[in-house]
């Protein structure tokens, strides 16, 4: 008889609750089903706000500037994204570092590096984090399963990239013209991925990116310190050539901040593959520029969970007028989003007090 799979490594102290940074977990309703984060602070509930808005309000012939995720808001809302599956308490995490990390474009041998020490924020975790991060790793392909609170839970750790042009024009914003990639970390084979999405300046970005792995003077967690810069591969997943018919001319480099959001929530919703997920480039130019098609609606449908479950914004907790009124401020724009999301709430409100937000966020699709 074969012998068991060893169990997770107990960690003193972690007793995780809930993914970084928030503190605790609520059940969405009687029996079985996906929770909720308690969001206590006000930036994580702006930021769960703001990317609710932009991902509803995308039109309906796709990606639109006014469809970009503010900066700061992207980190909290795709952390709530560990708890998009049922058995979430269970999962391998994945941390995503709230802070856009600017890499210099040019950076040669007198570029003073320390100067990015203050701009980057890197270090925006608590102690439990670091703690996880250096404790012993139990492989998922041994034990996928992370049942007890006190054991390692954090499998990927994200770093989200910001690479402005040199000839950028202050005046355009960093979001619109930046180029987004993002590097992933994997403590299931200790390797590192750097995806890029666009493909003007490939090959500069990578040779910038080598350098600022091997240069940044950042206080990072042992282990990360030895295995990024070292161990870094490169996937490059064309921005352009995955948006079907539309020209390269026509798209806006910022629009990779929505390639970058598709490989993360790739990573999150595959912690229990033994290998380094695999991403794989949608080609559908209507949804998401290069992101999963099934990706986006599972991201809106746990923002909308999340918003209902908490009791930070009285006026969708309700069930009266008012709550109604404003729950059709987050009605979904996309008829793709529409009809996917719409299918994930059915399954999850029908047959509740809450199945009126089902078709005042995703309302039925008009059959032409």
């Amino acid at each position: 008889m074969a012998a068991p799979p060893p169990s997770p490594t107990p960690v003193a102290n972690l007793e995780w609750q809930a993914p970084w940074p928030f503190h605790q977990i609520v059940r969405n309703g009687p029996g079985p089903g996906v929770p909720s984060v308690v969001v206590e602070e006000p930036s994580h509930s702006r930021s769960i706000f703001a990317t609710l808005r932009a991902l509803c309000n995308i039109g309906g012939t796709g990606l639109t500037v006014k469809s970009m995720i503010n900066e700061s808001h992207i980190g909290a809302a795709l952390n709530i994204h560990n708890l998009a599956l049922e058995d979430c308490m269970e999962n391998p995490w994945t941390y995503v570092n709230p802070n856009l990390l600017d890499v210099p474009a040019f950076p040669t041998e007198e570029y003073v590096w320390e100067n990015l020490n203050r701009r980057t924020k890197a270090n925006a975790y608590d102690d439990r984090l670091i703690r996880d991060l250096e404790a012993p790793w139990t492989p998922v392909s041994s034990n996928p399963t992370r049942k007890a609170r006190n054991v390692s839970r954090y499998r990927f750790y994200v770093f989200m990239h910001r690479h402005l042009p040199s000839n950028f024009n202050q005046q355009l914003g960093k979001s619109r013209v930046s180029i987004y990639s993002t590097t992933i970390w994997d403590r299931e084979n200790q390797s590192s991925i750097w995806y890029d999405f666009w493909n003007e300046g490939h090959d500069q970005r990578r040779d910038a990116i080598r350098a600022f792995w091997n240069n940044v003077p950042l206080t990072w967690p042992a282990i990360l310190t030895s295995t990024i810069g070292s161990r870094l591969a490169v996937r490059h997943h064309i921005l352009a050539l995955s948006q079907g018919g539309y020209a390269h001319a026509n798209t806006p480099p910022g629009f990779t901040q929505f390639s970058m959001l598709g490989v993360i929530l790739d990573h999150v919703n595959n912690g229990r593959t033994a290998p380094t997920p695999r991403y794989e480039t949608a080609h559908d130019g209507a949804v998401l520029s290069a992101m999963d098609p099934r990706a986006a609606p599972l991201f809106i449908k746990v923002l909308i969970e999340t918003v209902r479950a908490g009791d930070w914004q009285t006026t969708l907790v309700g069930d009266d007028d008012i709550a109604k009124d404003a729950w059709e401020e987050f009605r979904i724009m996309n008829t793709y989003l529409q009809r996917e999301v719409r299918a994930l709430l059915e399954a999850r409100y029908n047959g509740t007090d809450d199945a009126w937000i089902v078709d005042a966020v995703a309302p039925p699709v008009m059959k032409i």
